[in-house]
């Protein structure tokens, strides 16, 4: 059997293969047992590679409470008024010296668990949010 290998990876497994393309691909050891997502690391095949964890992103102050719905940002608006956590976190927020916001913070992500707590969000909105991705 022979494996092409794209970025570290088995990406195809033939039996036959046409010589021009033969530098492409890689031999099977005759006793190894490899499937497609398998890892080929200096020569030799593996379990397949680990995928990098997703980092949330960091946004601007304005980006971050445009990644909210309007809905939600009024909700929250009127919330403040009442919940000295929500009050405070949108204090830094507001505060001129603050910038950009990085969504993987333990303390942004759990004032977004807190929304979500007191049902200001829900938790597929807080994976949305996350990403940092406006829509």
């Amino acid at each position: 059997m022979i494996a092409i290998i794209r970025n570290n990876t088995v990406v195809y497994l033939v039996d036959v293969i046409d010589p021009e393309i033969r530098a492409e691909y890689v031999d099977v050891p005759v006793d190894g047992i490899v499937t497609i997502g398998d890892s080929f690391v200096n020569g030799k095949f593996g379990t397949p590679l680990p995928k990098p964890a997703v980092v949330p992103p960091i946004v601007s102050v304005i980006n971050f409470k445009m990644l909210f719905t309007g809905a939600e940002r009024v909700a929250i608006s009127s919330a403040k008024a009442t919940d000295p956590v929500i009050a405070d976190f949108y204090s830094i927020l507001d505060d001129l010296r603050t910038v950009n916001v990085d969504l993987a913070l333990t303390s942004v992500q759990g004032m977004l668990d807190y929304l979500v707590s007191k049902t200001l969000l829900t938790a597929a909105r807080k994976a949305a949010i996350l990403t940092g991705v406006l829509s």
